[in-house]
């Protein structure tokens, strides 16, 4: 019994050391800041991987009124969708050589039916005005705030032109894979009274 007792006092030693151990190293690498991935490799020469969610979790759902960010917010949402940076404008009109450059922006015609990821940018018709600047996702524009519709269809006295900016990649489809069907080969002969052949 003697024996017994001490080989478990040891084990429960040991969890108990073992324990507090690995408490203290979680302590310590919880204090350590998280490191993210932020760049992504394209797939093929147009293929590139597209990170929704935190596109999603950049748009201003909730806002209702523009705060004067919108080329900010936008280019922000954008940066995170394709994982690189845009170069920085002054102004919103001033956005689409940028988008045209990260080679994943193709100028498109503005009266085509819009698709998620498509950019608007709208020129002002005063010097003065600094443009705008919207993203279409899931049938709803987006600038600083969440839109009713675009803005060109809103007040399209405000602006003097606007411009369409196509998120051009490849989806890749990958195809399901279905396990190879092997043909059972028969037997050369059977054995009459077997019933395993």
């Amino acid at each position: 019994m003697g024996s017994r007792f001490s080989v478990y006092i040891l084990v429960g030693a040991t969890v108990f050391l073992s324990f507090g151990r690995t408490e203290s190293l979680l302590a310590k690498a919880s204090k350590e800041p998280c490191k993210k991935i932020k760049c992504f490799t394209p797939l093929g020469p147009n293929g590139v991987i597209i990170n929704k969610k935190e596109f999603e979790s950049s748009l201003p759902k909730r806002r209702k009124t523009s705060g004067g960010m919108c080329a900010r917010v936008v280019r922000t949402c954008i940066e995170k969708l394709i994982g690189r940076p845009l170069d920085r404008k002054d102004y919103a009109k001033e956005y689409g050589e940028a988008l045209v450059k990260t080679g994943l922006y193709r100028e498109q015609s503005p009266n085509s039916q819009p698709r998620d990821f498509d950019v608007h940018i709208l020129y002002p018709r005063k010097k003065s005005h600094y443009g705008h600047m919207e993203i279409y996702y899931k049938g709803k524009w987006y600038s600083d705030f969440y839109q009713q519709a675009s803005l060109w269809q809103l007040w399209p006295k405000e602006y003097s032109k606007v411009k369409l900016y196509r998120l051009a990649y490849e989806r890749v489809v990958i195809p399901p894979q279905t396990p190879p069907s092997h043909k059972r080969s028969k037997p050369s002969t059977r054995l009459a009274q077997s019933p395993v052949y």
